[in-house]
């Protein structure tokens, strides 16, 4: 079992701010690309970010570009409009979150969308419980299922969660099985 030797300070509606730290993580786990591209549900370009342009823009072929520059104002709009979901559920709940528990729920949001929020969930459950250790292990990687680069995603984002280390590298301590149910 894990545990968490962070300390826990009160987290504040007002402080939906995010680090660095944070910007730094999510650009390393998005990458960056300057043409938008069929990303799972969406069009995204940049950062990960939403891309511009209908459906039917992309289907016909019109090219959209971004710039680095443009990614990371992009990227931190996004960032921001999730810290600010995050903070208000945070604040809803009468949660008390360190910073680095925030941005873990920031980082998991910008990529997932806010919907784990308001619907019933494990995930949801173990946040509103702080849940820690495995608890929260297993409910953040039921959000992994795209595949390996998703669950080192989900693993990184319990990392910061429960310890407060904002590392792109999966800790040695955590691991996971998939079973290929196709043989």
């Amino acid at each position: 079992m894990l545990v968490s030797l962070v300390p826990v300070t009160a987290l504040t509606a007002s402080a939906a701010a995010v680090s660095n730290d944070l910007v730094e993580f999510v650009k390393k786990f998005e990458g960056f690309t300057a043409t938008c591209h069929a990303d799972n549900t969406q069009y995204s370009i940049g950062y990960g970010t939403k891309c511009a342009g209908s459906d039917a823009d992309h289907k016909a072929g019109k090219v959209h570009t971004i710039t680095e520059t443009e990614a990371k104002a992009a990227l931190d709009k996004e960032l921001q409009e999730s810290a600010e979901s995050v903070s208000k559920f945070v604040t809803k709940h009468g949660l008390s979150l360190s910073q680095s528990q925030f941005e873990a729920l920031v980082s998991f949001s910008y990529n997932c969308g806010t919907g784990w929020m308001y619907a019933d969930g494990l995930f949801r459950q173990a946040v509103l419980e702080g849940k820690t250790g495995n608890d929260f292990l297993y409910a953040i990687t039921l959000w992994s299922v795209g595949g390996v680069g998703l669950a080192n995603r989900r693993l990184c984002e319990a990392n910061m969660y429960l310890n407060g280390v904002y590392s792109n590298e999966v800790p040695a301590n955590y691991t996971y099985v998939r079973f290929n149910t196709e043989g």
